[in-house]
């Protein structure tokens, strides 16, 4: 529901926040990698994967709605985390 004059798309900012934040917490609980690249990798498709099997299972329920632009959200959302995350630890 639209806010009267406001911003109207906060479902896409916290799609955007909670993937980040999930792509960046498997990445960096990936112990069992070694490199860091490795883990970033692993972040970054376990991110991918929630926000697409996420989106696919919302459309196979009744009572909820999937949408191209919250995946594109999420999609974003932990590629932009892992970015800035990989700038960051491999300099």
């Amino acid at each position: 529901m639209p806010i009267p004059g406001g911003f109207s798309h906060w479902d896409k900012v916290a799609h955007f926040g909670l993937f980040g934040i999930t792509g960046l917490v498997a990445a960096y609980s990936a112990d069992f990698l070694k490199l860091m690249r490795m883990r970033i990798l692993f972040g970054l498709m376990f991110g991918l994967f929630l926000a697409v099997s996420t989106e696919a299972a919302q459309k196979l329920l009744p009572y909820r709605s999937s949408s191209f632009n919250d995946l594109l959200a999420g999609v974003a959302g932990v590629s932009l985390t892992l970015l800035l995350y990989a700038l960051l630890r491999l300099r």
